[in-house]
């Protein structure tokens, strides 16, 4: 499950299987206790692992998705009851995975993921303005180790990235050798990480990374 905050109350975003079927749904959660579940996915195909933001309203939430073979990142909007139509983050033919979604004051929204390309995992960001449509997908990072499981989060307009790197000497399913956390601003120019995170606790091992920022703009990790 993930929580969301949603003006004077939460969203609560989870996947289930129903009916032989994995959807993803929303349940509102006030003071009165929680509401009705909501389908956001509602398809035939395995969808879960939602990822969800807030702002003025709309919720908007990313998940993973099979629908067409590989695994695909989808994204869809709740706003009064009403659910849009699921829009594609990525292509298909390649498999990208655990998505993160973080909606900035101006109503850009951007939506990290990692994906296997060339050999390889990296994290890569998808924008979609106000107006809608999709701005041209953009790789953040090039590593040769495994980079994966992506944190966004905004500070204003500023969007800021958290994800593991991970090293392995073999290939071994779901086994690596060394994992840390790397944080860092996503600019025009690319990935910005601050000069304190070297010989800080973060330059340590470290896996599933959480990030907030609290009211004078200090971030905790």
């Amino acid at each position: 499950p993930k929580v969301v905050a949603a003006g004077e109350g939460v969203l609560v975003l989870y996947a289930a299987e129903r009916d032989r079927n994995w959807e993803v749904f929303a349940v509102p959660c006030g003071s009165g206790g929680p509401g009705r579940p909501v389908n956001v996915s509602a398809h035939p195909g395995v969808d879960f692992k939602p990822a969800g933001a807030w702002r003025d309203g709309t919720l908007w939430v990313a998940w993973e998705s099979n629908r067409e073979g590989s695994r695909r990142i989808l994204l869809a909007s709740l706003r009064d009851g009403h659910i849009s139509r699921a829009e594609p983050v990525t292509t298909g033919g390649t498999s990208s995975y655990a998505p993160s979604i973080a909606v900035a004051s101006n109503g850009l929204v951007s939506v990290a993921f990692h994906s296997f390309r060339e050999h390889n995992y990296d994290v890569f960001l998808r924008q979609r303005p106000p107006a809608g449509g999709w701005l041209p997908e953009r790789r953040l990072t090039r590593a040769a180790t495994i980079d994966r499981h992506p944190v966004l989060l905004t500070h204003g307009d500023d969007l800021w990235l958290l994800y593991e790197n991970a090293r392995t000497d073999a290939y071994h399913t779901g086994h690596t050798n060394n994992r840390r956390i790397i944080v860092g601003k996503i600019t025009s120019r690319g990935l910005e990480a601050p000069k304190a995170q070297k010989g800080s606790p973060l330059d340590g091992p470290g896996e599933a990374a959480a990030a907030s920022f609290d009211a004078t703009g200090r971030l905790w990790i």
